[in-house]
């Protein structure tokens, strides 16, 4: 079953290697990045399985953070774009903003 994460990645006094780090995400059912560093991915694959396909391609001292996160409880303000994204019906198969 299908579920979201969020993943933040830190890199230290250089820019996030999207080069290396969006091939990885692409292979997501589904994703939207809101920032940067952050995306919103949703997958059948657990946190661990995230974090390991991902850490090779940082940098030693870089960080980076794989969190599950349920929907149904959530408040705040970001991007109108990513609120859609989240709250799309997921209920057919279909592929992101």
């Amino acid at each position: 079953m299908a579920h979201f994460f969020h993943i933040g990645v830190n890199c230290y006094a250089r820019a996030v290697p999207y080069d290396k780090i969006q091939p990885h995400i692409d292979q997501a059912k589904d994703w939207v990045r809101y920032s940067n560093n952050s995306w919103f991915i949703w997958t059948n694959e657990s946190a661990e399985f995230w974090y390991r396909r991902l850490r090779p391609q940082l940098h030693p001292d870089d960080s980076i953070i794989v969190v599950e996160v349920i929907v149904t409880n959530a408040f705040g303000w970001m991007q109108q774009m990513a609120v859609d994204w989240l709250t799309r019906d997921r209920t057919i198969d279909r592929p992101g903003l």
